[in-house]
């Protein structure tokens, strides 16, 4: 997994480079939605 953290315009920009064996359905719902996300990466709070 790669992690870096680019502040940009007064705003942070978190890229994450994430290997994972799913369905094209699961990735997007990893990148579309917090619930995925967060079930993907549990260490990580999501806050809205």
């Amino acid at each position: 997994m790669k992690i870096s953290v680019k502040k940009e315009a007064g705003h942070y920009l978190l890229s994450i480079c994430y290997s994972v064996s799913a369905s094209l359905a699961e990735s997007w719902d990893l990148l579309a939605t917090d619930s995925g996300f967060a079930r993907w990466f549990p260490q990580l709070r999501v806050t809205s």
